[in-house]
């Protein structure tokens, strides 16, 4: 059971505690001997971990200080198919407020007091979803505000898009107070955006705020795919072990980052928003959806949905969902954006209470730009489209060859290796080919027939 918030106070409660406490007192009430003050019965408490602080790691505290607490507490391996290991090992230290945990091929030195050694078949499991594996198969609580993001996932995402798309993005600046922005095309890289403009189909998400708060903003597209998951198959023709793909994932590349701040006084103007996207829609045609929370979204989500917009509502405060896909993403270097130290402050803040699953930040963090990326890669993993992306995506450079390719042919410089239709032959292209143009076979049958 979880800890929810009670609509009456709006305080936390955990909910396996108050239904303990309700059972406990019926079978008190009604079975107790008032001569010894005693009532028979037991109750069995049957859970995996969760946090530090939930209610079965409260009972194990109290039954190191009373006798009628008795606790049977294994990890998985020790209990199930403990014959079938191979005694092969690997290591892993849980997440923690520092930290987000990390798994060890190698012993690591020194071996601190809390990294769990774990058997080598069990890997896979602990590589998906650390957190979730260390509490149900380790039978380990985490401390309930522990960090989210491991720093480390975002460095060979970074490189990726590095890579592909080098230092460009949509936007000239990561930050802006847009209110102060006359002419709003002068934040787009114009050139970077009609390069890719034909190969993705673009959403953006944006973390909505006013006053007092920065809003940010994502947008990307889904660009190719990766095999997240094989397995090694025995070829008998071929005598050797091969790989059998089961599993393809969507590649994502977020494009544009942006953080608008407020204005020293008053607030960041809404207009000023729409005006900008219906600026980059001029260019980046294929920005075809948008979406953003509740707050302050309505009137902007009007607005564009007159440019051929489609808008949509999404939270990533009340369910962790976007935020887990693009935890995963990262990890499986999946979710490719350009370097800055913006994002790396806001990923680094990042915790989740293990209690609630909410994701929020430390103190003296933000995330706005954070909301904004998982934002976006939520919408895009909620297409049927991104899945038939195949392939590695096509990089900058491609790009930018088959766009001059294709202004060449508009200006009518056609490539005479290939033959045009039957019913777009220029001229020259008849002429080049060693064929006579319609002037000069018509010029020859008058000739013949001497007209």
């Amino acid at each position: 059971m979880k800890t929810i918030r009670s609509k009456e106070d709006g305080k936390w409660v955990d909910q396996a505690t108050e239904n303990y406490n309700a059972i406990k007192a019926r079978i008190k009430y009604q079975f107790e001997n008032f001569a010894t003050g005693e009532w028979p019965g037991k109750l069995y408490l049957a859970s995996s971990a969760n946090h530090s602080e939930d209610f079965t790691q409260t009972r194990k505290k109290k039954a190191k200080k009373v006798d009628y607490i008795y606790v049977v507490d294994y990890p998985l391996w020790e209990v199930k198919d403990t014959d079938k290991y191979s005694g092969k090992k690997f290591w892993v230290k849980p997440p923690n407020e520092l930290s987000a945990g990390r798994v060890f091929k190698k012993k690591p030195r020194p071996m601190d007091d809390d990294i769990i050694e774990i058997p080598i078949e069990m890997l896979d499991t602990f590589e998906d979803d650390l957190a979730k594996a260390i509490q149900e198969v380790a039978g380990k609580p985490i401390l309930r505000d522990s960090k989210f993001i491991p720093s480390s996932y975002l460095i060979e995402n970074f490189e990726k898009y590095e890579a592909f798309y080098g230092f460009s993005q949509i936007f000239n600046t990561f930050e802006v107070d847009i209110n102060q922005v006359n002419n709003l095309k002068s934040l787009f890289n114009i050139p970077f955006i009609e390069a890719i403009n034909n190969y993705g189909k673009f959403h953006s998400h944006n973390d909505l705020s006013l006053h007092t708060d920065n809003s940010g903003i994502a947008i990307g597209a889904a660009m190719g795919s990766k095999i997240v998951s094989a397995k090694n198959v025995f070829n008998e023709e071929k005598e050797q072990f091969e790989k059998e793909v089961e599993a393809f994932a969507p590649i994502y590349v977020i494009f544009g980052l942006l953080k608008i701040v407020p204005p020293l006084e008053g607030e960041i103007k809404r207009e000023k928003i729409w005006e900008m996207f219906f600026a980059l829609k001029e260019h980046l045609t294929n920005l075809d959806s948008w979406s953003a929370d509740f707050a302050y979204s309505t009137t902007i989500s009007q607005m564009l949905r007159k440019v051929g917009i489609a808008t949509a509502r999404q939270s990533v405060d009340k369910q962790p969902d976007p935020y887990i896909e693009m935890k995963t993403s990262l990890s499986e270097s999946r979710l490719w954006l350009p370097e800055n130290e913006m994002i790396k402050s806001e990923v680094k803040g990042l915790k989740q209470d293990m209690a609630t699953g909410k994701i929020d930040h430390d103190i003296n963090s933000e995330k706005d730009v954070a909301d904004a990326i998982a934002g976006c890669v939520y919408r895009l993993s909620q297409r049927k489209a991104t899945y038939n992306k195949k392939g590695k995506p096509v990089t900058l450079r491609e790009m930018l060859k088959m766009k001059t390719t294709d202004t060449n042919k508009r200006r009518g410089r056609f490539d005479k290796s290939n033959r045009p239709s039957s019913g777009n032959r220029p001229a020259h292209w008849q002429l080049s080919r060693g064929r006579r143009s319609l002037k000069q076979r018509w010029e020859d049958w008058e000739k013949k027939y001497s007209i």
